[in-house]
């Protein structure tokens, strides 16, 4: 983590190591005219951690002019530097982020703004005439017109003249992000300051962050992958971020490619990783070259959000020398347990590594007794520490559902412990185990074998409703160029060199693309629908 000053003008940790970085202090509180400490480079320019500082300041001093402290305030920007500034104003105002992306649809916003009871929403130039119009006549919860911000409007004003001192609420909430509705509406997960702060100093400390990281940063910024592990760890230890607006492929190869200035970390969910190994693939064997070269700047390559199959991994190291870091996390707890950030021979492919600092971790079998340490043995995983969340928004049965009677989080995820201590998952309870004639089977396993396929470029395995074993195993597969000749009985007749009989899928859909939500994970709902009826 970045220096700490000596008299802190805020208890927010976050934002006292950003004001380490500019240089603030009594003499100079709005930072050093030396400091030349870069926080956020993006498509338009750096921005140094003295103007991050001054602009988050001016932010805080227009919501609370207008009397927005204490509110839930939504955030419609782009990945790009007032998107930061908002984010650093709003919490400095004693308010709640709601971070929103701009490929939500209006029915999405619709539902994310009442839900959370917004009052105001803070949005940039990027916003299309039909989403600003749709605010504009926007009416919120209470019958109030919603109160628009344009952030390139407030940036101009006149910083104010004083850096007083701030004492932010640690146990109220810093950020809202909204589950993808899997099993129902989607739920408002409130993390506090606590929670966050928590998340921060366990990454800090797993992946070992310093200042001279510099972070390229692709991911949305309405999910807590882009937001916490990447942003706000960079920022939190004084390191650098270079904003792609979104993920390209094109775009993110050239940077690392144009090796002006070493990049250190990046992060990804497994289909981002994928989508650029094809690129690689295809690449002639000079870029191929220069890539493998290229990627030594990187201590970290890590992939979360959703499983990494083995395939990937294997391929990423084959291609960029880089053996990814496998985490495990969601919304609610943060980043429970990660591979090995020091020793990348650690890195095991296809397990998510170990419990992070400050978290607990066990293994609860369908019975409710704990099997952690019996080895191999599956059960939900439970989690418990400061990481895990405050509340669901507005619900607090379900909140109260959500954990055990002793306190522990239930995750819905089902893993296991191997005997040297090593944390594997079988998937989502509810979507990737298969129930299927009496046998408990892990479609992220059957997933794996079947994308060691010569034809097979990506696939989703689910469970399709069966009168007579209750789900059969069910795949669909995007074939790669060249090999959409494969029949269906291509594919079976492979499968019984590779899987027990009651693993094969017993039907197969051919797509173009896998089915997936703003994050790039796979929508396994609209992967069953795709099966029909019959």
């Amino acid at each position: 983590m970045a220096h700490e000053i000596e008299n802190p003008i805020c208890n927010l940790q976050i934002f006292n190591a950003i004001c380490s970085q500019a240089g603030s202090n009594e003499e100079t509180p709005l930072g050093g005219n030396d400091s030349q400490a870069v926080a956020i480079v993006d498509v338009n320019r750096e921005y140094k951690y003295k103007e991050l500082l001054g602009d988050s300041l001016k932010l805080c001093h227009e919501l609370e002019t207008h009397g927005a402290s204490g509110e839930v305030i939504a955030l419609l920007i782009p990945n790009k530097y007032e998107y930061v500034v908002t984010q650093l104003g709003i919490w400095l105002a004693n308010s709640t982020v709601l971070p929103l992306s701009l490929l939500h649809t209006k029915h999405d916003l619709e539902y994310f703004l009442k839900n959370a009871e917004c009052k105001r929403i803070i949005i940039s130039d990027e916003i299309n005439r039909e989403t600003m119009d749709f605010l504009d006549s926007f009416m919120t919860k209470d019958g109030s017109q919603l109160h628009v911000i344009h952030v390139e409007k407030v940036l101009p004003i006149q910083t104010p003249g004083t850096l007083e001192k701030r004492h932010i609420d640690l146990n109220t909430g810093a950020l809202i992000i909204y589950t993808s509705g899997t099993t129902g509406s989607p739920k408002g997960v409130v993390l506090s300051h606590k929670n966050i702060t928590a998340q921060l100093l366990s990454l800090n400390k797993a992946w070992g962050w310093s200042s001279a990281d510099r972070m390229l940063h692709f991911l949305p910024l309405h999910h807590i992958h882009g937001i916490v592990a990447g942003l706000n760890s960079a920022l939190f230890t004084g390191a650098t971020v270079e904003m792609l607006p979104k993920f390209s492929v094109t775009a993110i190869l050239d940077r690392i490619l144009n090796k002006e200035r070493n990049l250190t970390i990046m992060m990804g969910v497994p289909t981002m990783y994928k989508l650029l190994l094809l690129k690689l693939e295809s690449s002639d064997p000079e870029v191929q070259e220069k890539a493998h070269e290229a990627f030594k700047q990187f201590r970290l390559n890590v992939s979360g959000s959703a499983s990494l199959p083995v395939s990937v991994f294997e391929q990423w190291f084959k291609f960029t020398g880089q053996r990814m870091l496998e985490r495990y996390g969601m919304s609610e707890i943060g980043f429970a347990i990660t591979n090995d950030a020091k020793n990348p021979s650690m890195r095991i492919p296809g397990c998510v590594g170990v419990p992070a600092p400050g978290y607990a971790i066990r293994v609860m079998s369908e019975h409710d007794e704990d099997v952690t340490y019996q080895a191999d043995s599956p059960g939900e995983v439970q989690v418990k520490g400061d990481c895990v969340f405050k509340e669901y928004y507005g619900l607090p049965e379900k909140t109260k559902e959500a954990f055990t009677e002793d306190g522990w989080f239930r995750t819905g995820d089902i893993g296991f412990r191997s005997e040297s201590g090593i944390f594997s998952l079988m998937g989502r309870n509810n979507s990737d185990i298969i129930k299927s004639g009496g046998y408990k089977l892990s479609a992220l396993e059957i997933e794996r074998v079947l994308l060691e396929n010569k034809s097979i470029q990506d696939v989703a395995v689910v469970g399709i409703p069966d009168d007579l074993f209750g789900q059969s195993v069910g795949a669909v597969v995007v074939f790669k160029p060249g090999h959409e000749h494969t029949t269906e009985d291509d594919l079976k007749k492979w499968c019984t060199d590779v899987l027990s009989s009651y693993k094969i899928p017993k039907r197969f859909v051919v797509v173009e693309k896998l089915p997936t939500n703003l994050m790039g994970k796979v929508d396994k709902k609209v992967a069953v629908a795709l099966f029909g009826s019959g």
